[in-house]
Order: structure tokens, then C-alpha cells, then sequence
């Protein structure tokens, strides 16, 4: 596959996985499963079914996401193969969803987050092997 592709097509499957827990989860289903379906209105339609059971499984199971995500990532990077004349499309929904979902200034984290006082009485928040400090006091010891 070329790298361009690769790239692309997991940019979108992160855009999308982040988009089912966010605001931009209705433009991107819509206008990747137009993509996928080619003018087929069955398939675009069995396409946005599938979607929203992979955004079934990562509310229910959040630590799926990047499960779902390599499973999109496969199936765009397969369309952009055979049609790489769709990337400019695809490029430009994953722009107006990614816009959409920081349009509110959050950041919707999907998976595990554990937060916890750290270093004495500093609040931090733990998102796989990164640490975030909150800024906030714990009124704890």
C-alpha cells in the first residue's frame, strides 16, 4: 500500500473511532459510508449500519477503540487503493469532523483514564503511559 494511503487511511480510521464518541460522528458515518457504498445506496447503507455497530461496541467496550479503529483503517485503506481518487473526499470529511469535534474546545478520550493524586497533593490524570497534570488540588493527604 502506499505510504500516502496507509497514512490516510489511518488518520481517518482515528478521526472516526474519536468522532463516534463526539460531535462529528454523524457528518463522518454519513460520508464514509457514501464513500464505501460508491453510489450503491444498499451498500452505503449496510456501510452506516456497520458503523454504528463499531460505535455500539466502543460505548459498551471503550477499550475497543483501537480495535474498531484498525478495523476501519483496513477497510478505507482498501478503498483507497482500488479508488484513489477518493482520497481528496475522504480527506476533507476527516477535516470537517475533526473541526466538529474540537469546535467545543474538549476532547473526547476513549479508553481507560484513571485519575488519581500524584507527587503529593497535585491531581493528574493517567491515559496509557502518558500523564497529564490537571492543575487541580486534592483536598486529600
Amino acid at each position: 500500500m502506499d505510504a500516502e494511503i496507509a497514512a490516510l487511511a489511518a488518520v481517518a480510521a482515528q478521526e472516526l473511532v474519536r468522532s463516534m464518541t463526539g460531535q462529528g460522528w454523524t457528518l463522518l458515518r454519513n460520508g464514509i459510508a457514501e464513500l464505501l457504498g460508491r453510489g450503491d445506496e444498499e451498500r452505503a447503507g449496510r456501510h452506516a449500519a456497520l458503523l454504528e455497530t463499531s460505535r455500539q461496541e466502543v460505548h459498551h467496550e471503550p477499550d475497543h477503540g483501537a480495535v474498531v479503529g484498525g478495523r476501519w483503517e483496513g477497510r478505507l485503506g482498501a478503498l483507497l487503493e482500488e479508488h484513489p481518487e477518493l482520497a481528496p473526499e475522504l480527506r476533507r470529511l476527516v477535516d470537517e469532523a475533526r473541526r466538529e469535534n474540537t469546535a467545543g474546545g474538549n476532547d473526547t478520550i476513549v479508553g481507560t483514564v484513571t485519575v488519581a493524586p500524584a507527587h503529593g497533593s497535585i491531581g493528574a490524570v493517567r491515559i496509557g503511559n502518558a500523564t497529564v497534570n490537571t492543575g487541580f488540588r486534592h483536598s486529600g493527604s
